[in-house]
């Protein structure tokens, strides 16, 4: 079972963080963007790779692919579960 962990982005350093919310040391600079399992998150930052490589990534941006990206992943969680 894949444990889901808090996301985080920060626009201003181009960082994204995956940590457990309670590791989570307040920085205002990093915004909580959602949830998401490991093969979720790997997921997403080989998207963003993809997509961007060099180029900054707007909070914005950050949050529409990451929408996505919960929404695909969901949509193969349902698939998989009704076989």
């Amino acid at each position: 079972m894949n444990i889901s962990k808090a996301v985080f982005w920060n626009e201003t350093n181009q960082k994204v963080r995956w940590i457990v919310m309670s590791r989570h040391n307040g920085d205002p600079n990093f915004i909580y963007v959602g949830e998401m399992t490991e093969p979720e998150f790997d997921l997403l930052i080989e998207v963003l790779f993809e997509l961007f490589d060099d180029i900054d990534i707007s909070l914005e941006l950050f949050m529409i692919y990451f929408s996505r990206i919960r929404k695909f992943c969901d949509e193969i969680k349902e698939l998989t579960e009704n076989l």
